[in-house]
């Protein structure tokens, strides 16, 4: 999409080798390389977990075998009242808990709470780890991300400091794909996103402790969709959920 490209354009220090982005530099996952999600409309807990499912695959077999089709997942193994509810009533879920309940296999989830993680107490051993799962893992899943009001700024992808910039407004998830080093802000990390305006964002270690988001990594081997799920082999590797309403998010536990 135009605003990836836009966001590469604006930010070429993710495109040296001192930076590490996950879908280019891990070993298997840089064969499969960018996927992408965008929402027009539906609900961002299911677009990360989803898309983070697709990655994990990708980390283990270095293929691109589609995505769960959330159409057919919500036809087949949601209730008609749960789905009226996330359309019509705008109530969410836990992002970790859709992603164990589609993995294959033992679903194994490393989680790293950013509450404590970078505090400065521990912040060098946690950075650490953090970045060793990167690598290890590949990308991870963002859940509990607490949205200030700046956050919804078109075309800022770059988010610095303490979030003193309004009040929150809503929860989200995202998957973490990389990290840098700034000379001024320090450690940066590279936030994957579903809006289309803001398909990435970048943020300081100052400002995601600030919105306390769960970091989950997937620690077990995922080699495909479980069987019990359809799945979508769009060509483009960019799928979308079209549902009827567009996503508010209010101040509740929903991701």
């Amino acid at each position: 999409p135009t605003h990836s490209k836009i966001f590469l354009a604006k930010s070429p220090k993710w495109n040296t080798s001192e930076s590490y982005v996950a879908f280019r530099d891990h070993p298997k996952l840089k064969h499969v390389g960018l996927l992408e999600r965008l929402q027009n409309s539906g609900i961002c807990y299911m677009h990360a977990s989803v898309l983070v499912q697709a990655y994990a695959i990708g980390c283990a077999t270095g293929k691109f075998e589609g995505m769960l089709d959330l159409a057919a997942f919500f036809r087949k193994h949601e209730t008609r009242q749960a789905l009226e509810n996330h359309i019509f009533q705008d109530q969410g879920g836990s992002s970790t808990r859709f992603l164990e309940n589609i993995l294959d296999t033992d679903p194994q989830l490393v989680k790293r709470f950013t509450d404590v993680l970078f505090h400065p107490v521990n912040f060098q051993r946690e950075r650490d780890d953090v970045l060793r799962d990167l690598k290890q893992y590949g990308p991870a899943l963002v859940s509990q991300f607490q949205v200030v009001e700046d956050f919804h700024v078109g075309e800022q992808y770059a988010h610095t400091g303490k979030t003193e910039c309004g009040k929150v407004v809503g929860l989200h998830a995202m998957a973490l794909v990389g990290h840098r080093v700034d000379d001024v802000h320090g450690d940066m990390y590279l936030l994957q996103n579903w809006w289309a305006n803001k398909p990435f964002v970048e943020v300081d270690a100052e400002y995601l402790h600030c919105c306390q988001p769960v970091i989950s990594f997937v620690a077990s081997a995922q080699t495909t969709i479980p069987k019990r799920f359809k799945f979508s082999t769009n060509p483009h590797r960019h799928a979308e959920l079209q549902l009827s309403l567009a996503e508010c998010m209010p101040p509740l536990e929903r991701n």
